[in-house]
């Protein structure tokens, strides 16, 4: 009898040729099925025994002690050999009931694999890899959320602290932005001129909190002309190419410094809780019901997994965070019930078309990901890609509101 383990049947191996196997029989320590009623009876017969064998008859008056002595010799072969691996009966969540022998168990897994050799089953691998998605899906999720309550965090500080603080931190994100941008055109080959794009965003900030919109425009052309002198007087590789990329980087990026004249508002901080939290609520409202429910792509070539009731959801979820912030005390001594529908609509409307442009910047350049300093989010941009579009359109709408000076 071989010592490795087996896929034999139940009617299969020595043991089982001699003696039919009890119906109810006790799992050894091995894992494998034993008889303790016949080694018991082996180890007395083994051993000798006083009655004299002339006397061990049944009831027709047959000797038995020849039948006795060949279990015994078959229990001591057996004990012998060691254990004999039995097929047994699985049921696995997921792939169903069969039959599966020891050696199809990869040893300390615990997972059922399609034969002796240890190699998985396509089912099984297609099993194990959705729990792998699974699981790095509620990691992301579970980064996404602390990485958001920290921003949350910060930006409620500097709101407390005053516009100034507030201005500053939004600058400096959307200097960590323009690097971003520049460094994932850089790695596809272009050559932006960083310095100007720099220089733009910092001077759209300052220029947005002493002189309004019309210094954020004033700057954004000021980059475009300076620019152009750069490019005539020092010859560079695909001017036309890299120039576009350099312009349209810190034209898109400035569209943040819009946050700076409405900081200058009476009742400014409860504006910037309105926008911060409506725009959220568009984003994780649809994120979490296009993640449930999606079905219908909203842009396939733009972003695969952007759908039209994700879309919904963002639109509700936007709408009932706005109104419920006019019931916040605190917050509706500035934001009356027709400011929250006005924001939401906007932050529904023109935070999706933020998302939708920075992903159809992303796809051209091929990249995922602006950049990975904001773990569960990816880049900078990749988070306030959404601000981008609605914040001028927000601006407008607080003037014609007359909620700016």
């Amino acid at each position: 009898m071989a010592d490795e383990p087996t896929n034999a049947g139940p009617d299969d191996g020595d043991l089982a040729d001699v003696v039919p196997l009890d119906p109810d029989p006790t799992e050894s320590a091995e894992g494998s099925f034993a008889l303790p009623e016949l080694d018991a009876a082996a180890d007395d017969l083994l051993a000798g025994s006083d009655a004299d064998p002339s006397e061990d008859e049944d009831e027709d008056g047959v000797h038995t002690t020849t039948h006795y002595e060949e279990l015994a010799e078959a229990v001591r072969v057996a004990d012998e050999a060691g254990p004999v691996d039995q097929n047994v009966s699985v049921h696995v969540a997921g792939l169903g009931a069969g039959i599966a022998g020891f050696a199809d168990i990869e040893e300390g897994s615990g997972v059922a694999t399609a034969g002796s050799d240890g190699r998985r089953d396509e089912t099984t691998e297609q099993i194990l890899d959705e729990l792998s998605a699974e699981e790095a899906d509620r990691t992301a999720l579970r980064l996404r959320i602390g990485t958001g309550l920290a921003l949350v965090g910060i930006i409620g500080l500097t709101v407390w602290l005053g516009p100034v603080w507030f201005t500053a931190l939004v600058g400096i994100i959307a200097v960590l932005g323009i690097g971003e941008f520049y460094a994932s055109a850089r790695r596809v080959g272009f050559q932006p001129v960083a310095i100007v794009g720099l220089l733009v965003i910092v001077g759209a900030f300052v220029a947005g909190y002493s002189r309004g919109a019309y210094g954020i425009a004033g700057v954004v052309v000021a980059g475009v002309l300076a620019q152009l002198l750069l490019y005539a007087v020092t010859p560079r590789r695909d001017p036309l190419q890299n120039a576009a990329v350099t312009t349209l980087g810190f034209s898109w990026v400035a569209l943040l410094a819009f946050v700076a004249p409405i900081s200058q508002a009476a009742g400014w901080q409860q504006l910037i809780v309105l926008i911060v939290f409506t725009v959220a609520a568009t984003d994780t409202g649809a994120y979490f019901v296009g993640r449930a429910m999606g079905r219908t792509q909203l842009a396939p070539e733009l972003s695969p997994k952007k759908t039209v009731e994700g879309l919904g959801g963002g639109v509700v979820l936007a709408f009932a965070v706005a109104l419920v912030m006019t019931q916040v005390p605190w917050v509706k001594d500035v934001v009356t019930v027709t400011l929250a529908l006005a924001t939401a609509t906007v932050a529904s409307l023109f935070g999706p078309i933020g998302d939708l442009g920075a992903s159809a910047i992303k796809r051209s350049i091929g990249i995922k990901d602006m950049g990975t300093i904001l773990p569960g989010h990816g880049g900078i941009l990749d988070r306030i890609d959404s601000f981008l579009m609605t914040l001028p359109a927000l601006y407008a709408v607080f003037l014609w509101l007359d909620v700016l000076p």
